[in-house]
């Protein structure tokens, strides 16, 4: 009830030590009361305890896309790094839903390299024609540090041969 009150919320200084006292027991639960505080409406340091909070938290190995969706404007906001390096410590420790392919392909053309590599071993977990067609595209490119995490990528999608026969097939046909 002290996060909920008009005079907390009200106050970026009390809001971080309410945020900062509920951290304090470590309990799953309080998850979605941190996400409530991430969004560009509240003050940067008011996000970046809510961000550290739910980093400190034990998360289940898989998430849901809500979570997600969520974090990911923090992870490319180019305004905070800090905030950035929070979402993304969050973001590689958990199971991306598949759900989130269309997401994870826009963000493997992203200007931080950390980003793409968050693209790269989501979508290699989706085991999809849509997933594996994306990573065989960013091969494509000169992205030399994502290559070798590319093709690790691409090993755990079972479609991957017969899509990578194809490729090869229609660029033969190219020439």
């Amino acid at each position: 009830s002290f996060l909920a009150n008009r005079k907390t919320t009200a106050n970026p200084v009390a809001l971080v030590s309410g945020l900062r006292l509920l951290s304090l027991l470590h309990h799953h639960k309080a998850a979605p009361i941190f996400l409530s505080y991430l969004g560009e409406t509240q003050p940067p340091a008011v996000r970046h305890h809510a961000l550290a909070a739910l980093s400190a938290l034990p998360h289940p190995k898989s998430v849901d896309a809500d979570m997600v969706k969520a974090l990911l404007p923090l992870a490319t906001d180019r305004t905070y790094p800090e905030l950035v390096e929070l979402a993304l410590r969050i973001l590689q420790n958990v199971k991306i839903p598949a759900s989130m392919t269309d997401e994870m392909v826009k963000l493997l053309y992203n200007r931080q390299s950390a980003v793409r590599r968050l693209a790269v071993r989501a979508l290699g977990s989706f085991n999809s024609h849509r997933a594996a067609k994306a990573l065989l595209a960013c091969l494509d490119r000169s992205d030399w540090e994502l290559g070798s995490e590319t093709v690790s990528a691409l090993r755990r999608i079972n479609c991957t041969p017969e899509l990578i026969l194809k490729e090869i097939e229609h660029t033969d046909n190219l020439d």
